[in-house]
């Protein structure tokens, strides 16, 4: 995937607004922890479900970012009890 990352940044840069494009790179992103965040705060066109799906594993918080974005409330809400851990 890090081998496609030129090229996606390339269709970006050049104003290709496909939200697989912005799902691959949002994907390569998060699995090289390189300005995900960032780019899931600030990057309107990657599909919320299915990044915030691929996160739940790997970063409950990038998870949360990514659901609270596409205001998807019942996977932001799921995201947050799976990972809720009661302390005592």
């Amino acid at each position: 995937m890090k081998l496609l990352l030129p090229y996606l940044e390339t269709c970006i840069e050049n104003g290709n607004n496909d939200s697989h494009v912005h799902n691959a790179i949002a994907k390569i992103y998060i699995d090289l922890n390189y300005n995900s965040e960032k780019f899931l705060r600030e990057n309107q066109y990657y599909d919320s479900k299915i990044i915030g799906k691929y996160c739940e594993e790997r970063d409950p918080h990038l998870a949360c970012i990514a659901y609270k974005r596409g205001q998807c409330d019942i996977e932001f809400i799921n995201v947050n009890k799976s990972n809720y851990k009661l302390t005592y």
